[in-house]
């Protein structure tokens, strides 16, 4: 696994979007139902998570494991944005 001085910033912050809009859409989706929109924004994020990893990819099996890499990235990204924020709040 790749640490996150290794990846530049454009792909850490793909990797935060597309994990927003994959988690907003499946929220969106689990309380609201499918319709066009929620499922053109879920494209959108599953598309923008493995576009690095098809580009990076050397075969089947690397490219899906660098999707999921992504998508733990994107997260661990937006948790440690929202927790560096409340903590610059109290101090």
């Amino acid at each position: 696994m790749k640490n996150k001085e290794q990846r530049p910033l454009k792909i850490r912050f793909l990797a935060a979007i597309g994990s927003m809009l994959l988690l907003g859409s499946v929220l969106y989706i689990a309380f609201a139902g499918i319709n066009y929109y929620a499922g053109a924004v879920l494209a959108i994020a599953i598309f923008g998570l493995a576009a690095p990893g098809v580009v990076a990819g050397d075969g089947i099996m690397e490219m899906i494991t660098e999707f999921f890499e992504m998508v733990i990235s994107g997260i661990m990204e937006i948790i440690t944005a929202i927790f560096e924020a409340i903590s610059s709040i109290f101090s």
